[in-house]
């Protein structure tokens, strides 16, 4: 009855709504009888209910409307019920009965949508964020709704989303332009920002820290940077972060006699870290130490402190212009001031790790050797300065200013002066009036840095929030007092990420137990699920095909916690033959209560009954109690399903074995999986110079072409083809509509005598070996190859002890010329770009000693592949995926090049 409503529930079927109803009445008639006795069963009820509002998208704010409908038809129950009891000792009335479902509904109601809100805060942030990216980008109203589709969807699914770097670029720029206490911003759009999310180890992450140094610097001039490492996800209360307010930052020690050495700013975090035995001070003191940079890692509780190498330190030492008196004070500052503990939030994502510096104004340094090292004293008696006369720090502040710009432009830093950058900040004032924005200003940080005689002094400003911005971040390691809470930490040089030994067996024990199931009539859903069942090998899933699983008592047995299905549609809505028989089984009750499930729908949008298997399967699995794993997908074969089905398979993979989980299972687990192949050469001696030609003419199923014409004469024939293509059937052969024809095209001899070049050490060490090859590589290499693809081979796979034929798409033994030319699909699909470029990529992950120029200018373009692949979002992804393709059409065109 009420129209706000109608929006959301009229998209919900009538039988999934009808059991959302009953089973919220249930919930609240069970919880008034024992709440207290439920335990586990409660908080899951209560968990299903919020799925259910999820998976038909009905809003938070429908909630209490809902509430407000269900008191409407209980109305009548409750006024039975004091009519009933009015005779009684405690009579109950209508209005108390309806006061307490009201309150019941609500507490209960609060726990179930609490994720749900946090989601829809996430989306409202990123839409905003998003229109604001593409009016700064251009982008048309089409791509701003894909992009906004893509992110509801991946927040849907995941609870978060991420960025393109694309994206993370801009937004980093325009937290700069919004940050009201910078006066430099008219720099704002030259930020460089570089995108190093996917980088997991503390050695990594500080490797980028002297990286970020050496470009910020470039030699000398001081260039914008940033450096971003991976955001905090929805489930760190402190993500990756330095503890380390800059990168370079100065000790402060109190002497016994309540002098101080050094910055007495960072008294209190050189204390912390002294009395946890954290760092290690000099032996002989001074007021420039550097501090190490301390990292904190999310589930480990010590942090990792690590020394920068001097090289990295670019400091200034101050001297004055006209009095050399200043020098022998010792008097330095860092040139670069890198600010590293505050957050950058992009549209709801919170980026807690993303160092940046700009350049010093000059005032910032005098004041901080005035108020922080109180030089006032020692420069006044250097200069030789009358400590009587007025105004004295004015005048020592002129002087100081006087030679920390000297010193900072004699040594060949960018600094700028008050008087400069005030005009530039006008400057910059006036171009965002031109763009029609209000520029934010906080004056105090604005105009009382550059003084009165400037133009920027007298300027009105207004300090307001602006989104994106950058945000001051809590110090996490003044949340952390006990002096017990840290052992002595490693030495720098052993960064890696380790867990404690509970936390190992935690993780252990909480090791998904996955199945994967597929019903597949052509193959694609089966070869969709092979291709998991390899990404996920390091957790041994079970894959097997639907008809195997009937009855999903795997399940109880395997003590199963994610299921992932895929399944296409066959025929008129059918299930594939190899998953009819589950989908007549019957499934018990509540046997995937507490399993997370994922399902895939295969099938086309041309016939009517589009995936209708794959809707036919998920709720099935959905009746029997599953959770979701990610939101059920289709796949549409009338518009391409490498791209969707590759996306899909990298989230499932994303959800189920994080990066974090890998690393664990890996190195600190010890579970890594060998496997070897290894190929058996036999001998043919009746082969020629040159690869035969292959045909499958003798096969008994196969047709031959007769016929292959274009139809449309003239006109652009190069973007539209209509071809008429017709082949002659074998004797007793016959063909009926709805049959399917499989087309075996063949490789020339060209590609495979490529392939043969690219490999050519392997197969003239094999021939060598064999002793049998007429031919001689110094006299004629392409014969002695040729002679190699002609000989019959087989390969065998030795996998945790075990040794066993290879999976292979050929029957062997076979010759390598006929597989190459029959059998093996040297295209570059879409669905291959990552696998190739990760597996390359973990190769030559590190630079080898030697390497010459070539070979390290291809690594970069390797890394540069990977990070459009793999670190951008699916908005760019798939641009970026079609241009490595038109780059590399062929596999032979990637080996060729990085081989």
């Amino acid at each position: 009855n009420n129209h706000r409503l109608l929006d959301y529930f009229v998209k919900a079927d009538v039988d999934s709504l009808s059991l959302h109803i009953v089973a919220l009445l249930d919930l609240l008639v069970e919880s008034v009888e024992s709440i207290g006795s439920w335990g586990n069963r409660f908080r899951s009820v209560l968990d299903h209910l919020g799925e259910m509002h999820r998976r038909l998208g009905i809003p938070t704010f429908s909630f209490p409307i809902v509430g407000g409908q269900l008191l409407l038809l209980l109305q009548p129950h409750f006024d039975e019920e004091e009519t009933l009891t009015a005779e009684e000792e405690v009579p109950v009335s209508a209005e108390d009965l309806e006061e307490a479902f009201a309150t019941l509904y609500t507490e209960i109601m609060s726990i179930v949508y609490h994720p749900m809100i946090q989601e829809e805060k996430l989306v409202k942030d990123a839409e905003e964020f998003f229109n604001t990216v593409a009016n700064e980008l251009n982008w048309s109203p089409e791509n701003l709704s894909k992009r906004l589709l893509e992110v509801k969807l991946e927040i849907s699914n995941t609870g978060t989303y991420s960025h393109s770097s694309e994206e993370l670029e801009i937004g980093a720029r325009l937290c700069w332009r919004n940050s009201a206490k910078c006066i430099g911003r008219i720099a704002w759009n030259t930020l460089e920002v570089r995108d190093c999310r996917h980088l997991e180890t503390p050695a990594e992450v500080f490797e980028e820290v002297k990286e970020h140094l050496r470009i910020a610097t470039g030699g000398t001039n001081i260039q914008s940077v940033m450096t971003v490492f991976k955001p905090k996800s929805i489930a760190e209360t402190w993500g990756l972060k330095f503890w380390s307010s800059q990168f370079v930052r100065y000790a402060g020690y109190k002497n016994e006699d309540g002098t101080i050495t050094g910055d007495i700013g960072n008294l209190e975090f050189t204390d912390y870290l002294l009395e946890r035995e954290l760092w290690k001070p000099p032996e002989k003191k001074t007021d420039f130490d550097v501090l190490p940079l301390v990292l904190k890692v999310p589930g480990v509780r010590k942090p990792y402190v690590y020394q920068l190498p001097q090289e990295f330190v670019h400091e200034v030492h101050i001297e004055h212009p006209t009095c050399p008196a200043i020098k022998d004070l010792g008097l330095r500052w860092a040139s670069v001031p890198a600010i590293s503990n505050f957050n950058m939030n992009l549209g709801g994502i919170d980026y807690q790790c993303c160092p940046f510096n700009g350049w010093f104004v000059s005032i910032e340094v005098v004041r901080n050797l005035m108020e922080r090292y109180k030089v006032q004293d020692r420069w006044a008696d250097a200069m030789g300065l009358d400590k009587t006369q007025k105004m004295l720090d004015m005048r020592l502040q002129h002087e100081i200013q006087t030679a920390v710009l000297h010193s900072f432009e004699d040594q060949g830093f960018t600094m700028v002066d008050p008087e400069q950058v005030g005009s530039s900040f006008f400057v910059h004032c006036k171009r965002e009036r031109d763009q029609g924005r209000e520029c934010p200003a906080q004056w105090s940080w604005i105009g009382g840095l550059v003084g009165p005689t400037n133009v920027t002094w007298h300027k009105e400003m207004r300090d307001f929030k602006v989104l994106p911005q950058y945000e001051y971040c809590a110090e996490h390691w003044l949340t952390i007092k006990p002096p017990d809470e840290f052992a002595l930490l490693e030495s720098a040089g052993e960064l890696d990420l380790q867990s404690s030994a509970k936390e190992k067996e935690s993780v252990l024990s909480a090791r998904p137990r996955i199945l994967i199931v597929y019903g597949s009539e052509t193959g694609t859903a089966e070869a969709a699920a092979s291709r998991l069942h390899r990404a996920l090998k390091l957790l041994k899933p079970t894959l097997a095909c639907l008809n195997d699983v009937a009855g999903l008592n795997i399940v109880k047995d395997k003590r199963i916690t994610h299921l992932v299905a895929i399944c296409s549609t066959f025929n008129r809505g059918e299930f594939p033959g190899n998953a009819k028989v589950f989908s007549e089984s019957d499934i018990e009750p509540d046997i995937l209560k507490g399993t997370k499930v994922a399902v895939c729908a295969l099938g086309s949008s041309l016939y009517p009954d589009f995936c209708k298997a794959g809707i036919t399967l998920e709720r099935k699995l959905a009746d029997a109690g599953a959770q979701t794993l990610a939101s059920f997908t289709k796949v549409d074969d009338a518009t391409g399903t490498d791209g969707p089905l590759s996306d899909w398979t990298q989230l499932i993979q994303r959800l189920i074995l994080p990066s974090k989980l890998e690393d664990i299972i890996r190195s600190n687990l010890n579970v890594q999986t060998v496997t070897k192949h290894n190929i058996d050469w036999q001998k043919q001696l009746d082969v020629t110079e040159e690869v035969k030609r292959y045909t499958h003419v003798n096969s008994p199923d196969c047709m031959l072409c007769v016929c292959n014409d274009e139809l449309i004469k003239g006109g652009d024939v190069e973007d539209r083809s209509t071809r008429k293509i017709s082949f002659k059937l074998p004797e007793g052969v016959k063909y009926v509509a709805g049959d399917h024809l499989s087309v075996r095209p063949l490789n020339s001899i060209d590609s495979v005598m490529r392939f043969a070049r690219i490999y050519k050490d392997e197969l003239l060490e094999a021939a060598a070996v064999s002793g049998d090859c007429p031919f001689n590589a110094a006299d004629n290499e392409d014969a002695m190859l040729a002679w190699q693809l002609q000989q019959p081979f087989s390969i065998k796979t030795t996998e945790d002890g075990e040794t066993f034929d290879a999976n292979l798409v050929f029957e062997t033994p076979a010759t390598l010329g006929e597989a190459l030319q029959t059998s093996i699909d040297l295209t570059l699909h879409v669905s291959q770009v990552a696998d190739y470029i990760g597996l390359i990529k973990g190769l030559i992950t590190k630079e080898m000693p030697g390497w010459d120029s070539g070979k390290q200018k291809l690594r970069k373009r390797l890394l540069q592949l990977h990070n459009m692949v793999f670190e951008d979002s699916k908005h760019t992804r798939e641009s970026s995926v079609n241009k490595i393709l038109s780059e590399f059409p062929t596999i032979l065109d990637f080996l060729e090049t990085f081989g």
